[in-house]
């Protein structure tokens, strides 16, 4: 099985979380994760962004700003403040 394409005969993991087939392994927050996934994926490959046609936008990471896209269910959403919620610097200075 691969992550997302078939290659040597192998079933993309990608497709196996949004098939039919998927439905009662996962809750309908997590489905709805897979399918906001899928086509974040599908528009990368199709347009080299990620976000044209999906919501909410994934932002440009910058130090700045510190946006990046949580992909957590139901559905994936902007958060600011990862590095201090996880203890960067700390995790930082322990490497």
């Amino acid at each position: 099985m691969t992550l997302s394409g078939e290659s040597s005969g192998g079933l993309s993991v990608l497709s196996q979380l949004v098939s039919p087939g998927a439905r009662g392994l996962f809750a309908r927050p997590q489905q709805q994760l897979a399918a906001a996934m899928k086509q974040y994926w599908t528009d990368l490959a199709k347009t080299g962004s990620p976000d044209l046609w999906t919501e909410p936008l994934w932002p440009r990471f910058d130090s700045a700003s510190q946006q990046l896209l949580s992909l957590t269910p139901p559905q994936p959403q902007v958060e600011t403040g990862f590095a201090a919620a996880h203890h960067c610097p700390f995790w930082a200075l322990a490497s």
